[in-house]
């Protein structure tokens, strides 16, 4: 498994247990519920901002279109296995229930 910079790591788990964002499903950022992914909460943490039109966007360029290349490299090191997992802890799965920031931050503290 891959070990994450340990700053990131502190600052990334710190922001999901804050409260400060409010957990969403299927987006970096979900404009409609106003609520974030854990790899947004991840992408802000490295710098990202929100756009008028509540598009995440790092340097201009929107964060999805950055692709996996860019990911595993600016996202800490997360390899495409290990962005994927998070995904699925945070939106569920047809076997899984979605864990809350709380659980994701666990995992991401006992495996990153």
């Amino acid at each position: 498994m891959i070990r994450m910079e340990p700053t990131l790591k502190r600052k990334w788990i710190a922001a999901l247990r804050s409260g400060e964002f409010k957990q969403a499903k299927h987006k970096l950022f979900n404009v409609c519920d106003r609520g974030w992914c854990c790899l947004g909460v991840l992408a802000v943490q490295l710098g990202a901002t929100l756009d008028s039109e509540g598009i995440l966007r790092m340097n201009n360029t929107p964060v999805t279109a950055l692709g996996a290349e860019y990911l595993q490299t600016e996202y800490g090191g997360l390899d495409e296995i290990t962005q994927s997992h998070l995904s699925r802890m945070n939106d569920g799965s047809w076997l899984d229930k979605p864990s809350n920031f709380n659980k994701i931050a666990d995992w991401i503290e006992e495996n990153l």
